[in-house]
């Protein structure tokens, strides 16, 4: 047995209630080596209290199979504390420990460990991208669900699955109920499910989120969390997208369940907030008039305490000078110099002023609550830009393509994709190819150049059993390919 311990909270269940600010942090892994079998139980800490619970939720898990645990091997830290060892004592079993800062001893947790923490992380990460309601917070269902799947599918070298191995049942587990984790749930509303009756045009579902199966109930009921409240809930009457197709466009998938429970805060500004207002055509949105500068003055909204959604004016628009015809060098216009001798008179304001108070209330306008100051992305606006112009651009240049035209550049970059496949073989297929001399000499230099740096030296099978070596030759496989330039054209042999 081993401990896993995750920096980032993970959310506690419950069905009822206000939201508990209790978070788990870590996660016990108990291993069995004859069936290979995983039993994950999370925490909140690393406490031996939390660890005793752990080692007796684990028994009775035993128990229900009809085995009986006589002796543990663990790392030392909190599994050597005198509440874990008294534990152990008291229930007549024994404990072996690793030695200090040897954790390869106890290889075989470790190793489990790495398997789930990687196949709960690619499922987070496979249900965040479709499903905008996952976050990581999600950690100890995808780990249980990791493990809870591991016992169930039959590991390598063995035609049973763990869980048939530690229980010695001949009756094989069923994988009819499994689902994609975080996939999206329909369940079926409560009033329903007890019999009332709602409105005829009303919703019969709320949206849901899977996070696996419940230990406490049949095979058959999933634990689904509601992302609108933040509880968890053992359902049965509902319907499964496996797909992950309606995610991205039910608005009810959400995040908020994470806000409700404390687990990340909702007053941070995000990047996404920051969108720039684009114009609606660009036939043209850098036309210059031989006659009047254009102006450009793009606005962005930026979120400066509770107004969300302020349309702030980007500082004062330059005018930009009209390009000359067939040149680049643009001189910038001449400003006009006030002479230093030039009297005052009343009522003539010099601009210093209105320019003094107009900055002074931008910078009002663009400082949060706290009085911090907001800048304004000028560089994403003008990249944004360009980039919008650019692919205009080219898409206009594609539509005024013939047919006849399109359907060249296609084939152009179509024809070395078609031919990859046919360009890696094995050795006999290799052999009959009329190239076949390229590829002889591709092994003789692959051999030479393994040969002078050292990689290996040649020995006889009767050398090996003087010598008393024990390892077993394995049968080299040779593979090759053809390797192309985009025009199709083979520029080299590689064996």
């Amino acid at each position: 047995m081993d401990q896993l311990i995750s920096g980032t909270p993970g959310l506690v269940g419950q069905t009822t209630g206000k939201l508990t600010t209790s978070q788990y942090s870590v996660a016990t892994i108990f291993v069995d080596h004859y069936s290979d079998l995983d039993y994950v139980h999370v925490q909140e800490s690393t406490s031996a209290a939390d660890t005793v619970e752990a080692k007796q939720a684990f028994e009775r898990f035993c128990k229900e199979r009809d085995v009986t645990v006589l002796h543990y091997h663990a790392d030392n830290g909190i599994f050597a504390s005198n509440g874990f060892c008294e534990e152990v004592q008291r229930c007549g079993q024994t404990i072996s420990f690793c030695g200090v800062g040897a954790h390869h001893q106890n290889e075989v947790a470790e190793r489990h460990i790495q398997d789930l923490t990687q196949t709960a992380r690619a499922s987070l990460a496979h249900a965040a991208h479709w499903n905008p309601a996952v976050t990581a917070h999600l950690w100890p269902y995808a780990l249980k669900h990791a493990s809870f799947v591991r016992q169930l599918v039959p590991q390598e070298n063995h035609s049973k699955p763990p869980s048939e191995l530690f229980s010695k049942a001949p009756v094989r587990p069923t994988t009819k109920y499994l689902h994609p984790f975080g996939c999206p749930v329909y369940v079926l509303k409560g009033k329903l499910q007890s019999g009332n009756s709602i409105p005829k045009w009303e919703e019969h579902l709320r949206v849901g989120i899977y996070l696996g199966h419940s230990s406490l109930h049949a095979t058959s009921v999933s634990l689904i969390l509601n992302p609108q409240t933040g509880f968890v809930s053992p359902q049965l009457h509902c319907i499964y997208n496996d797909q992950f197709d309606s995610c991205k466009h039910d608005a009810n998938f959400s995040a908020v369940w994470a806000d409700k429970a404390g687990l990340q805060s909702s007053d941070s500004v995000s990047d996404d907030e920051y969108q720039v207002t684009l114009p609606s055509h660009f036939n043209s949105p850098f036309t210059l008039n031989e006659h009047e500068p254009s102006v450009i003055s793009p606005t962005i909204p930026v979120p400066v305490g509770d107004q969300a959604n302020v349309e702030v004016p980007m500082p004062e628009p330059q005018e930009v000078a009209p390009l000359p015809v067939g040149g680049f060098d643009v001189k910038p216009q001449e400003q006009q110099e006030i002479p230093a001798d030039m009297p005052e008179h009343e009522g003539v304001n010099t601009g210093n002023e209105g320019a003094h108070a107009e900055h002074e209330r931008a910078n009002a306008q663009n400082a949060t609550r706290s009085g911090r100051q907001v800048n304004q992305p000028q560089r994403l606006i003008e990249t944004m830009i360009s980039v919008v112009t650019i692919v205009f651009c080219l898409c206009n240049a594609i539509a005024n393509l013939d047919d006849g035209t399109v359907n060249h550049t296609i084939q152009l970059f179509a024809y070395p994709s078609s031919i990859a496949d046919n360009d890696t073989m094995y050795m006999r297929e290799a052999m009959q190819q009329e190239d076949r001399e390229h590829f002889l000499e591709a092994m003789i230099k692959e051999i030479e150049d393994h040969t002078k740096r050292g990689h290996w030296r040649i020995t006889t099978r009767d050398e090996m059993r003087q010598k008393g070596y024990k390892h077993k030759p394995i049968i080299a496989v040779w593979s090759f390919k053809r390797k192309r330039n985009p025009m199709g054209d083979i520029v080299k042999y590689k064996a």
